[in-house]
């Protein structure tokens, strides 16, 4: 069992991504094969799925880019199986 104390958490909290963070928006099988080909063709992002905690603690520190895998039109962006106007999606990218 792994014991961690608030003093080594924080350092650890506080450095940036040096990787690539790559954000699953929706589920499903095409957004997995999307994930696949990109580590197959040589990049190595943190994967993580839109709004679970391990998005929160990451997706304020990634300094190395941030990929957004899922599915949209011109009208918006299908998130968590419900349909975000491209704005709406903008303004909680900037927040």
């Amino acid at each position: 069992m792994l014991i961690f104390s608030s003093m080594t958490l924080i350092p650890m909290l506080m450095e940036p991504l040096a990787f690539p963070l790559a954000v699953k928006m929706s589920g499903g099988e095409a957004v997995n094969m999307a994930v696949e080909t990109l580590m197959e063709n040589g990049l190595k992002p943190i994967v993580v799925t839109y709004g679970s905690p391990m998005y929160h603690l990451l997706i304020w520190k990634a300094c190395a880019g941030v990929i957004w895998i899922g599915h949209g039109d011109k009208s918006g962006v299908f998130l968590g199986g419900e349909k975000l106007p491209w704005e709406e999606f903008a303004e909680q990218v900037e927040n």
